[in-house]
């Protein structure tokens, strides 16, 4: 794969996964607990799934 291939197979990937930052927006937690390696674990296991209220995150 060509470096352009990967670094838009690589934004598709990232832009249709949810983010850590974006789940803690509004909660008591803050991204700065977490390694880095942890965050990307974390962020890697997030599905999203659709209920009768919307989109829901779960890990």
């Amino acid at each position: 794969m060509s470096g352009t291939s990967q670094r838009l197979a690589t934004r598709i990937r990232t832009k249709h996964r949810m983010n850590l930052a974006a789940i803690f927006k509004d909660s008591n937690y803050k991204i700065a607990q977490f390694t880095p390696q942890e965050i990307d674990t974390l962020e890697k296991s997030i599905f999203i799934k659709q209920t009768k209220s919307g989109n829901v995150a779960y890990i």
